[in-house]
C-alpha cells in the first residue's frame, strides 16, 4: 500500500511538472524575425544613373519649318531619391534630371528647301534642346529577395533652353553674275514651365549598393518667346516675333548605381 502511494505521488508530481512546462512553453514569445526576412524588407535608395533620352510625339516630329520639334535622340543624367515612410512600401520620391537633345538642323533645312526649290539652302548653326527637371512625388516599392521593383509619379518644374535656328539660302542672279544671299536666324531662348513624370526601376541588391535599370516618361510644355531676324540680299534686316508652346516629351532609359537607405 505504501509503495502504491509512493508511485501515485511520483506520477502526480510528474504530471504537474509536465503541465507547468507546457504552459511555460505556450507563453514563450515567438522568436524574432530571421535575417532572411530582413533581406526582403522595403528599402529606399539614392541613385545616380546615365541614360538615353528618346524624344516622342511632336517633340520628335518634323511638321513644317515652324519653331519646335525636330529633336534627335540624346542623353541624360539623373539623380534620384526614394525615401520610405515608416519602413513601409510607400514613400517620397525626388529626382533631378538633365537632358540634351540635338536639333535636327539638316532635316529642318531640307524641308525648307522642298517648299522653295529655287534656292540652295544650307544650315549655319547646329544647336540643341537642353532640359533640366526638378521633380518630387510619391513612390512605391516591392522587394523580392535581392530584387526591388519601384514605381513613382512626380510633378515639378522644368528649365528649358530652346535652340537657335540659323540657316540661309542662295540663288544665282545673272544680272550681277553672282548669288543673292538670304538668311533666317531665330534666336535661342529660355523658358520655365510645369513638368510631370512617371517611371519605374528594377534594383538588384549587391551588399548596400544596387544595380538599377530605370525607365521614365517626362513631359513639359515651355513657351517660346523670341525673334527671327531675316536678312535680304541687300543686307536689310526685318524681324518677326515668335511665340507659342513647344511641347517636350521624353522617354528616358537609364542604367545606374543606387545606395540603399531605410
Amino acid at each position: 500500500m505504501k509503495n502504491f502511494l509512493s508511485i501515485f505521488a511520483i506520477f502526480s508530481l510528474t504530471g504537474i511538472l509536465n503541465t507547468s512546462t507546457a504552459q511555460e512553453y505556450q507563453m514563450t514569445p515567438p522568436p524574432p524575425p530571421s535575417q532572411e526576412y530582413n533581406t526582403v524588407a522595403p528599402t529606399g535608395y539614392f541613385a545616380l544613373s546615365l541614360g538615353i533620352a528618346q524624344p516622342i510625339g511632336s517633340f520628335a516630329s518634323q511638321p513644317t519649318t515652324g519653331y519646335g520639334g525636330y529633336a534627335l535622340t540624346g542623353d541624360n543624367i539623373n539623380l534620384s531619391i526614394g525615401i520610405p515612410i515608416n519602413h513601409s512600401n510607400f514613400g517620397i520620391a525626388f529626382m533631378f534630371g538633365s537632358f540634351v537633345n540635338d536639333f535636327d538642323m539638316n532635316t529642318y533645312v531640307s524641308n525648307a528647301a522642298i517648299s522653295d526649290p529655287s534656292k540652295n539652302y544650307q544650315p549655319f548653326e547646329q544647336d540643341v534642346y537642353d532640359e533640366s527637371f526638378i521633380l518630387a512625388g510619391l513612390f512605391a516599392t516591392y522587394p523580392i529577395n535581392r530584387l526591388s521593383i519601384d514605381v513613382r509619379i512626380m510633378g515639378g518644374v522644368s528649365f528649358c533652353y530652346l535652340p537657335e535656328i540659323d540657316y540661309g539660302a542662295a540663288v544665282y542672279d545673272p544680272t550681277i553674275s553672282d548669288y543673292d544671299n538670304y538668311e533666317w536666324d531665330t534666336y535661342s531662348s529660355r523658358s520655365t514651365s510645369f513638368a510631370l513624370a512617371a517611371g519605374a526601376d528594377l534594383r538588384y541588391k549587391v551588399r548596400r549598393f544596387s544595380l538599377m535599370l530605370g525607365v521614365d516618361f517626362l513631359t513639359t510644355d515651355p513657351t517660346v518667346n523670341t525673334e527671327q531676324q531675316y536678312t535680304d540680299p541687300n543686307g536689310n534686316y526685318s524681324y518677326t516675333h515668335i511665340t507659342g508652346k513647344v511641347p517636350i516629351s521624353i522617354i528616358s532609359t537609364s542604367l545606374g548605381i543606387a545606395y540603399q537607405i531605410r
